[in-house]
């Protein structure tokens, strides 16, 4: 019974570090603008600014980008399920192959955005329509 108790606590407290952005990549996003291959799940960035950026690859699933400047950001191949982009500036955002299913991008700036191949499976578009766009489609991750 001691042994399982035991194993049942070190699961919980050494499992819920594992949840959830990791600062090292938020640290290095805020230093030189890049993140390949990040971990920013549930990161807040409200406000934001991260123009040019490079967030390739990166796994922002339900983080808060609302009001977020991220003009001219490549979000290639990243994952963004659940990401909050409500007033975000997407100006010139690069979306090819990222999954934006669950997406909120109500009033964004999407001017000249490339979302060629993007997931949009139950996506809040900027005039509060829903796509479903490629909810069928199963792909692997590309990088």
């Amino acid at each position: 019974m001691k042994k399982s108790i035991t194993l049942f606590l070190a699961i919980a407290i050494g499992g819920s570090q594992t949840f959830g952005f990791k600062q090292a990549d938020l640290d290095k996003l805020k230093k030189t603008k890049e993140c390949f291959k990040c971990d920013l799940s549930g990161v807040d960035l409200s406000n934001a600014k991260l123009v040019d950026s490079d967030m390739g690859g990166l796994d922002l699933s339900d983080s808060n980008l609302r009001k977020a400047d991220l003009n001219g950001v490549s979000f290639y191949a990243s994952d963004l399920e659940g990401v909050d982009f409500t007033e975000a500036n997407l100006v010139r955002a690069k979306f090819q192959f990222a999954d934006l299913t669950g997406a909120v991008l109500r009033d964004a700036k999407l001017d000249f955005a490339n979302m060629d191949r993007a997931k949009l499976c139950n996506t809040v578009m900027p005039d509060g329509q829903r796509i479903f766009d490629g909810c069928s489609i199963q792909w692997e991750k590309i990088w």
